[in-house]
């Protein structure tokens, strides 16, 4: 079992940091913001219309073992997100995997499940899965679907590299026809900080000798889901980031987390409005 692990790439440079707590975590749990509309009319029937989901997970760590040396190390991440940028997590970082779905459509009540390989394994390691682990299926809002399933196996030669096949517990609840990724249930990967936190400070201490971590964190699902590959090339598309040894300024074709993510957007206009679209299309088969 490894370590609970932060990864970040301090905007604007390439360099990556890792924040190893050297442990477990006390508390990780999520709760869900829903943008939601509605009404019920004459005849008593109920309507509603769900727009924005976000998934907000709360990490805590009572009393690190590692004390102020590595409280010291968060001070930087909560620059960073603070300022907007995002940053990789993972309850347990052997366990930091997640791929998009192959199979489409997936039908509800499907056991196996083709998925690719980890679009982020170059800086969270090539970690695989294990019978008996639990994963999310996660879809991009608006309207978002997420379920959860256990794994039953995986197909031989299954790697973070190539994906494979996975065979579940039990099947699937809902019908996947869009861009949908599978992740360890305890991996975020990628996420920033919600605005009404900003400033708030993650580490608090007890008489200057206990250090403890209290952090929230939400998924940036449009940036998240601009890793998913158009087609005809959605199959893999292997990445490459920039390791411990970067430098700080930007090199050609090797850059950090946040440009990348940059670089995967570019500027629409929808009916005379500014807007954005992804690399991804991420809204395929709505």
């Amino acid at each position: 079992m490894g370590n609970a692990k932060f990864w970040y790439y301090p905007y604007s440079g390439n360099r990556l940091v890792t924040i190893d707590m050297g442990e477990g975590l006390a508390e990780m749990f999520s709760e869900f913001r829903k943008d939601a509309d509605g009404g019920i009319s004459l005849n008593g029937h109920s309507y509603r219309s769900v727009g924005l989901t976000q998934e907000i997970i709360t990490i805590q760590r009572d009393r690190m073992i590692l004390g102020v040396d590595k409280a010291m190390e968060f001070r930087a991440l909560q620059a960073h997100l603070d300022n907007g940028n995002v940053c990789s997590f993972s309850a347990d970082s052997s366990k930091a995997w997640c791929g998009y779905i192959l199979t489409s459509p997936l039908s509800s009540g499907s056991t196996t499940v083709e998925v690719s390989n980890n679009p982020f394994s170059s800086f969270v390691g090539s970690n695989v899965l294990a019978a008996d682990d639990f994963v999310i299926f996660d879809t991009q809002p608006p309207a978002a679907i997420t379920e959860a399933n256990k794994i039953s196996s995986l197909s031989a030669g299954f790697s973070s590299s190539n994906g494979g096949t996975l065979t579940l517990d039990r099947g699937c609840a809902f019908r996947y026809d869009i861009d949908t990724f599978v992740r360890w249930f305890r991996f975020i990967p990628i996420a920033k900080r919600p605005i009404e936190d900003i400033g708030r400070s993650i580490i608090t201490n007890e008489h200057g000798l206990l250090y403890s971590l209290e952090l929230r964190l939400e998924i940036d699902y449009a940036s998240w889901f601009s890793f998913v590959p158009a087609y005809p090339d959605k199959v893999n598309e292997l990445l490459s980031f920039p390791d411990e040894e970067g430098s700080d300024y930007y090199e050609a074709g090797l850059v950090g987390l946040d440009k990348v993510i940059a670089d995967r957007i570019k500027e629409v206009d929808v009916g005379g409005l500014g807007s954005h679209e992804y690399y991804g299309s991420h809204v395929r088969g709505n």
